[in-house]
């Protein structure tokens, strides 16, 4: 079997077990068993306090969700739970607690089995494994999304209250002292928000995501272009602000004011605007509908939340925002095409308040009927 068909052969295995972990997803599989994960970072807290207390650990400044790659050849799928202080890796103090998923584990076992059958006689065994601890990447970013969830319920625990903190926490996940990935931060730091909004305006690559941006006054910005995936910016105002084409995945916008801002053609997968104000604001052509699954990556876990926000008079013409949250939404004056009509979960009283668009004889949106 030459290698382009092998890797085509691996490629549809991979998208299998892609599939079937969204499908376990969907069914909130992985919710029925967030207690497993809560506990562990309870026991780890616990842990944590004790060393603060014996003068062996200094203040937590990282926080790190690690899939062990070792265990998986002894049919275990475990993760580690580990806390450090702002030396990192160089904080010798070992502070570890260990959670095992075998109900996540049997997504793998099964992948394992048809890889093993599949390339039986072709492949040695050793490379096959290699190729098992490479695909667990696949089924490892429904448990970033999963462990980004369950944050709020983390940081709200008595034991997590107790426990000395720098200024900075980041929370991070990845493979095991390897590649990983800021999830969370925590950031009490006195920040000075107008030199924050003149360092965002810099738009500087890869540097702004899963920051915090809380309760900060960064109106009339201009951030075209910006990544903010992941970030934390509840209660923040940016209203009246340039956000066009910006990078808006999972980021938390929750109560915050967004009047009049352009967030036309950003990507909004999983964004929540929930309780926030978006009177006047642009959303043309912005794109976080149904959930979007390409080259073994996920995008729109959970939709796009505008549930209690105030859209009214915004411009949401040929968005796409299927299966996003509208509950209890003000849309009075919105613009919308007519066309999303049956695409978007909207009630009977929204349906009467909304503006429907269509285009006219040479493409521009007009009010329906006309």
């Amino acid at each position: 079997m030459t290698e382009p068909v092998l890797e085509r052969e691996i490629a549809a295995m991979r998208d299998e077990l892609l599939f079937k972990a969204d499908r376990a997803w969907r069914s909130r599989m992985m919710e029925a068993h967030s207690a497993e994960l809560i506990e562990a970072f309870r026991k780890l807290c616990l842990r944590i306090r004790e060393q603060q207390a014996g003068g062996t650990k200094a203040k937590i400044a990282f926080i790190h969700f690690s899939y062990l790659r070792s265990w998986l050849l002894q049919e275990k799928l475990v993760y580690s739970l580990e806390a450090y202080d702002d030396r990192w890796y160089m904080d010798r103090s070992e502070c570890m607690e260990l959670v095992e998923l075998p109900w996540l584990h049997l997504f793998l076992q099964d992948f394992k089995q048809k890889l093993r059958k599949k390339l039986l006689r072709i492949v040695p065994e050793l490379e096959q494994d290699a190729i098992l601890l490479r695909e667990i990447t696949v089924l490892h970013q429904f448990v970033k999304e999963w462990i980004r969830r369950l944050m709020p319920q983390l940081l709200a625990l008595p034991e997590f209250r107790l426990v000395e903190r720098a200024d900075v926490l980041r929370f991070r996940t990845g493979e095991y002292k390897d590649f990983s990935e800021q999830v969370w931060m925590e950031d009490v730091s006195e920040k000075d928000a107008a030199a924050l909004k003149r360092w965002l305006e810099q738009k500087l690559p890869n540097v702004y995501m899963n920051s915090d941006f809380r309760g900060l006054n960064l109106s009339e910005g201009s951030y075209e272009d910006i990544d903010l995936r992941y970030s934390h910016c509840a209660g923040s105002d940016f209203s009246g602000s340039r956000l066009q084409r910006s990078v808006c995945i999972g980021t938390d916008f929750r109560g915050s004011n967004l009047s009049g801002a352009d967030l036309s053609q950003s990507l909004l997968y999983d964004a929540d605007f929930s309780g926030s104000d978006l009177r006047g604001a642009r959303l043309t052509e912005a794109v976080g509908g149904e959930r979007f699954i390409h080259e073994g990556m996920v995008l729109g876990f959970g939709g796009v939340r505008f549930n209690d926000a105030n859209l009214e008079g915004a411009s949401l013409l040929y968005a796409d925002l299927a299966g996003a949250d509208f509950r209890g939404t003000n849309l009075a004056g919105a613009a919308v095409m007519k066309q999303d009509a049956a695409k978007w979960r909207l009630s009977e009283e929204q349906k009467r308040s909304v503006v429907w668009m269509e285009e006219d004889e040479n493409g521009v949106p007009v009010p329906a009927g006309r």
